[in-house]
């Protein structure tokens, strides 16, 4: 272990093959995402530990933010905006297309920015792959003025929005 010049400057060095790189492995997985505190190293008087910070777990599944659609006035997401539109104090919403889509339900969180939130069973790790129709219903829900959480569910030719 090493300090650097300013006092909160610290780091661990340690071998690969070592009992504490076992450890770590153990403890930090899954790993955490870049930016994401690791771990604070307390030092107390002769005793050093390692505290780690507590996982929030939500019931609801995983919990993703996905960007938006970047064309909120075409195909998809101009049609479910067209349908909020004419019926802004609804808080359910039906709209049928020409063809199926991919079925699942799924609870997002609109919110400001570039991304929804989303709870899914379902661990995306291109974010691209993310259902279209639930991605373009999030981002109609948003350019309508739409904010909090909504229960979306798809199932063949229809898009069910109901807000929670």
């Amino acid at each position: 272990m090493s300090r650097g010049r300013r006092d909160n400057d610290s780091w661990i060095s340690y071998k690969e093959e070592s009992r504490i790189a076992a450890f770590f492995q153990s403890v930090l997985s899954p790993p955490p995402e870049t930016g994401e505190k690791a771990f604070t190293l307390i030092a107390d008087g002769k005793n050093i530990r390692l505290d780690f910070p507590k996982k929030l777990i939500d019931l609801r599944g995983l919990m993703v933010d996905i960007p938006y659609t970047k064309n909120p006035g075409t195909g998809i997401t101009a049609k479910l905006r067209e349908l909020l539109k004419k019926a802004p104090d609804h808080t359910e919403w039906q709209v049928n297309f020409e063809k199926p889509g991919y079925a699942g339900s799924m609870e997002i969180e609109i919110r400001e920015g570039d991304c929804f939130r989303a709870w899914t069973g379902t661990k995306f790790r291109d974010k691209s792959r993310f259902p279209a129709r639930i991605k373009a219903a999030a981002t109609a829900l948003l350019h309508e003025g739409c904010r909090g959480e909504f229960q979306i569910e798809a199932q063949g030719e229809s898009v069910f929005i109901r807000k929670k």
